[in-house]
């Protein structure tokens, strides 16, 4: 090391041997000049590298000079001494994550947040002491294994981090590593957040009115307010104590919810005393408020009512209405069931333009001798469609007074589904023959199948073969001009079904179209829509439902884990499985799948308890995987039966809906 005359600089120079026995080309040297050698952690004052022989190769055996010129702050070097460490690269830190960022109930302690210190330089890193700073150091605690530590490249210690705000708002700091590396001490940011939420159940007390033994209380709310600062995080809510099972939870948006500041959530419940006098259960909110968990009252008193209903449930279903149509009257009855006159002073109902007691919303008052009853009637003209509900309530001089009697009813459009027994009402090959390209063809389908001659539509399983050329199919009303879409595609010589719903046309019929080349064309009548004016009921309405795998053959699902041979059927239960009910259900949804398919043939699905009718759902060949929509009829036992003409083939059914049949409360 020497001193440059006219710069002032410090020289320091030297030789490089490639003791290698190839040539070496791109080496570099690091350098790293500290304050002295005796500092702990050393401390770093300059660093600089350059490259072997100018980049260039240094043959085996060979030696190349080099040369460091190191500027001072002042103009010329002077002479202090510096340690200098020329063969060592240069440690670097970095954290994971990059900063801590947690927020904290004001006075309690945050989980350990784990942060990893990593050398990702190329020396030993020589850590010092970890030191916190900034705003609020005394809010936050740490442990670690760093400090004093020497971590090799690539190597980590572990830092564990804990915050306890004193108050709310930031309550950041920072985490201060000295070490030997660049830039030294190396900071951590650590943001804090204190926050003071606050869960205020309303209101509290929740108490019931008299309600009579062994009947159902209308629904009361409980609010759970937040008005403190940041989010309330509710845990859980939860019904105990001696009469716990009285007071039933009927909806509950604060379970596992966050609580934005200045917003609520609510809880509400239902009375159903079982037996008589005082009843009481405990309501407890368990969140992270510093007050946590909260409790609040649930009260009540059961009484011997000496009032009843027909029906003692105290619900009125009026079924399904057209919408804008009025149902005919329904009675609510209700009868005296006490020793002294029940004085009613009014009946009224919630909703009087859907659910009717008269010309207004109340009926005047009206008195009953013990034993007595009387009759309302109700009407339901729905103004909306879907399900509606409304309450007819008593005011009177009884005990349990008010009593409330629940009404519901469904608004429709009418044109209920009806599923049928599947039917081939349609074959080209049995008469007309093939359908010629660019062609139309009128077929009538209604008066045929069981399908009623007034229908407004039909679902069929329409099928395509022996086709010359690419084409589509498209099936639409007779009457009207012809769509621009297609029910079916085919390519050459492919058997091709589909499930189609279709509007009936003029003179009960529906007009098919080819495209290209020939194809012979094959009508399998599933169901009809009734015409809208048709008086509405329970039946023909459709349900939804999570798709369920009903049947899979492959691995036993529905059936036993074999493929379906050739002329046999599997009979597979439909109510009672994936959400469809167990009773009230005409016909289900399904998307079937065939697979593993041994030989060319067609799979029938129909309802169970008969032969399997002349008609296909499926089309496949050896080898080939098809799915295909069903509407199909439940037959006896709820089940439905899938037949396969041919070979050995896995069969799948995915269940999608259900439509109701004529049960009574049938809805969908």
């Amino acid at each position: 090391v020497t001193t440059d005359p006219s710069s002032g600089a410090q020289v320091v120079s030297g030789t490089v041997t490639n003791l290698d026995t190839v040539s070496v080309s791109n080496a570099q040297l690091f350098f790293t000049f500290y304050r002295n050698a005796t500092d702990t952690p050393l401390q770093t004052i300059a660093e600089d590298r350059l490259w072997v022989n100018f980049g260039n190769p240094l043959a085996p055996l060979s030696t190349t000079p080099f040369t460091l010129d190191r500027l001072d702050i002042a103009p010329f070097w002077n002479g202090a001494k510096a340690a200098l460490l020329a063969e060592a690269p240069t440690p670097a830190v970095s954290f994971s994550p990059t900063q801590v960022a947690v927020t904290q109930v004001k006075t309690t302690t945050s989980a350990p947040q784990l942060v990893s210190l990593t050398n990702i330089g190329t020396a030993d890193l020589h850590l010092g002491t970890l030191t916190l700073g900034g705003a609020h150091p005394t809010e936050w605690a740490e442990t670690d294994t760093c400090a004093g530590a020497t971590v090799t490249p690539f190597g980590s210690c572990s830092i564990s981090l804990t915050f306890t705000p004193a108050g709310v708002g930031d309550r950041s700091a920072t985490l201060d590593v000295a070490d030997d590396a660049n830039l030294t001490p190396q900071s951590l940011p650590l943001i804090g957040t204190g926050i003071d939420p606050k869960a205020v159940p309303s209101p509290s007390p929740l108490a019931f009115g008299p309600q009579a033994t062994g009947t159902t209380s209308a629904v009361r709310s409980l609010t759970v307010s937040n008005p403190g600062v940041g989010d309330l995080q509710v845990a859980t809510v939860a019904v105990s104590g001696t009469n716990a099972g009285d007071f039933a939870m009927t909806a509950n948006s604060c379970a596992n919810a966050t609580v934005p500041q200045g917003s609520s959530c609510s809880v509400a419940f239902t009375f159903h005393p079982s037996g008589l006098g005082s009843r009481v259960a405990t309501l407890t909110i368990t969140d992270n408020a510093l007050d946590s968990p909260q409790t609040v009252s649930l009260t009540g008193t059961g009484v011997t009512s000496a009032v009843a209903f027909d029906p003692p449930s105290r619900a009125y279903d009026f079924g399904n209405e057209k919408l804008a149509t009025t149902s005919a009257p329904t009675s609510v009855t209700i009868i005296n069931k006490g020793v002294t006159t029940l004085i009613v002073s009014g009946a009224c109902s919630s909703d009087p333009a859907e659910f009717s007691v008269g010309s207004a919303a109340c009926i005047p008052g009206f008195s009953l001798s013990p034993s007595m009853s009387r009759a309302i009637p109700v009407t339901f003209t729905p103004s909306q469609t879907g399900v509606r509900t409304g309450t007819l309530t008593f005011t009177d001089n009884a005990l349990d007074s008010p009593q409330t009697v629940t009404l519901s009813g469904k608004g429709t459009f009418g044109g209920q589904y009806h599923p049928l027994a599947p039917a081939r009402i349609y074959d080209s090959r049995n008469g007309a023959g093939p359908l010629a390209p660019g062609s139309s063809r009128t077929i009538p389908v209604t008066g045929v199948g069981q399908v009623r001659a007034d229908a407004s539509a039909v679902v069929l399983n329409v099928t395509v073969t022996n086709t010359t050329a690419s084409s589509f199919l498209t099936v639409y009303p007779t009457g009207v001009t012809r769509p621009t879409a297609s029910n079916l595609n085919w390519v050459k010589g492919q058997t091709v079904p589909n499930l189609v719903e279709v509007g009936v046309g003029s003179g009960g019929a529906v007009d098919i179209f080819n495209a290209l080349g020939s194809a012979d064309v094959i009508f399998d009548v599933a169901g009809y829509v009734a015409p809208e004016g048709d008086t509405p009921g329970p039946a023909g309405f459709y349900t939804p439902v999570v798709p369920a795998r009903v049947l899979d053959t492959r691995s036993g699902i529905g059936a036993s884990s074999s493929p379906v041979g050739a002329g046999a059927q599997v009979d597979v239960p439909m109510t009672g499985v994936g959400s469809v009910p167990p009773v009230g259900v005409a016909a289900v949804v399904l998307n079937v799948t065939v697979t593993n398919a041994t030989a060319p043939s067609f799979l029938t699905v129909f309802p169970t308890g008969g032969a399997p009718p002349v008609i296909s759902n499926l089309n496949f060949v050896a080898g080939q995987t098809v799915p295909n929509r069903v509407i199909v009829k439940v037959g006896a036992g709820g089940m439905v039966s899938f037949y396969n003409a041919a070979g050995r083939v896995d069969v799948i059914a995915d269940v999608a809906g259900w439509f109701s049949d004529a049960t009574p409360g049938g809805t969908g």
